[in-house]
């Protein structure tokens, strides 16, 4: 719900909504009131000037607060119609005959001069000490815009601290080195190498026959085993 004050003072109605500070235009809450009121035609402090035809109209300051003025009073083209309209009648009338043409030639001529001491007078009198001839506006040198950020979220600030520790390593679990991890650790590989030989000499041990055995006397049984393969030959 919007809230509208009316100061009697100034006559003038002020909306919650700010839309007519804001785009310059009416809201239609103020209008509401408006027409609850029965006014007829807008009243001029509704209407902003830059939607008046005489907007532009009025003194222009450049930086140094400087009046800018128009190029030769802001009459160019009015000034260019209306020479414009006199040359094409004269030269209109003077192809007619060729006295006429002569005639306008030369006067175009004589006027061509005269306009060209004209201008070259004016532009020493408007010469500056400096050796620049002085301009009816002054001129502003402009600069490059304003950089605009990109659209979008910008990137977190991350703190000292934060950035301290972001070139964190990777260490071993095993011996807390940085320059590998726990798979090709030496102190692993060395440990598992050493088990592994003693593994296999444990195995070669019980493989090969004990001293003890090989030189002790075979028992009965052997004997007689080893005489029935003697005689009706192994594997019987």
């Amino acid at each position: 719900m919007k809230g509208l004050v009316h100061d009697k003072d100034a006559d003038k109605a002020y909306c919650s909504c700010k839309g007519f500070e804001f785009w310059g235009i009416l809201c239609r809450h103020i209008l509401a009131f408006l027409r609850m009121k029965q006014v007829e035609h807008l009243p001029d402090n509704y209407i902003v000037k830059r939607w008046l035809q005489s907007a532009k109209c009025g003194v222009v300051y450049d930086k140094n607060d400087k009046e800018v003025k128009d190029c030769v009073d802001g009459l160019v083209l009015v000034k260019r119609s209306k020479l414009g309209k006199v040359a094409g009648e004269l030269i209109d009338s003077a192809l007619l005959c060729d006295e006429g043409f002569e005639l306008l030639e030369n006067s175009f001529d004589d006027i061509r001069g005269k306009l060209t001491r004209l201008l070259s007078s004016r532009a020493r009198v408007e010469e500056e000490p400096n050796g620049e001839v002085g301009t009816s506006s002054s001129q502003v040198r402009m600069k490059d815009p304003l950089r605009v950020k990109a659209k979008g979220r910008a990137r977190r600030v991350k703190g000292q601290k934060e950035k301290a520790t972001k070139g964190h390593k990777r260490r071993c679990s095993e011996c807390r080195k940085t320059d590998h991890d726990r798979r090709s650790c030496p102190k692993l590989v060395s440990g598992s190498s050493s088990s592994d030989a003693e593994v296999g000499a444990a195995v070669d041990e019980n493989l090969q026959p004990s001293r003890s055995t090989q030189d002790r006397e075979p028992t009965m049984t052997e004997s007689f085993l080893q005489e029935f393969d003697f005689i009706y030959g192994p594997g019987v």
